[in-house]
């Protein structure tokens, strides 16, 4: 799934009938579509009278940023996923490539459990924000700021599921145990 791919066209990739894109690209984007909440509420609230410029410009330039990087972990969940699949595909006739195929699946579980939790992390940065924003809005942009909530609680949780359905197929115990403190951080 390419970012610049249409709304319409990454809607049905999530629909057909392939593993990916799926639920940690979904993850991504509703984090991302958070974070461009908190943006424009952002640029909105720079324009009235009174706005402090230096903190809602550091937030605003937070959610950008959360944004860009949501965009991409979304690509980067289907490439890792995509990973998983090439690997199981390798072949296991001989011990060699059985070995080989070991090695590469481990790789590639490992980092389709680090994309989801990375998107977790970002989603869950998103959510901060939105808490901090919502205390410089008016009444007419609360829905706004609380959708942009929502979003990034719906990321935070999506992609810790994602994360926890990838751990249990790591081998290296130290790794997946730091990985499990920071999946449980996030919720």
């Amino acid at each position: 799934m390419r970012v610049n791919t249409s709304l319409e066209g990454f809607l049905t990739s999530v629909a057909s009938d392939t593993p990916t894109p799926g639920g940690g690209s979904v993850a991504a984007l509703v984090g991302a579509q958070g974070a461009a909440l908190v943006a424009m509420v952002c640029r909105i609230v720079m324009r009235k009278k009174g706005a402090d410029p230096g903190k809602v410009g550091n937030i605003l330039a937070r959610s950008e940023k959360l944004m860009e990087s949501l965009l991409k972990l979304m690509e980067e969940d289907a490439q890792a996923f995509d990973m998983v699949i090439r690997a199981f595909k390798m072949p296991k006739n001989t011990e060699d490539e059985r070995k080989a195929r070991t090695v590469a699946l481990q790789a590639a579980r490992r980092r389709a459990a680090e994309v989801p939790l990375e998107t977790g992390e970002a989603c869950l940065e998103v959510l901060k924000l939105a808490r901090i924003t919502i205390n410089l809005v008016g009444r007419n942009m609360i829905s706004d700021v609380m959708v942009a909530a929502f979003c990034a609680y719906s990321g935070v949780m999506g992609a810790s599921y994602n994360v926890r359905i990838n751990l249990h197929t790591l081998k290296d115990a130290t790794h997946r145990e730091k990985m499990e403190k920071r999946v449980e951080a996030l919720v």
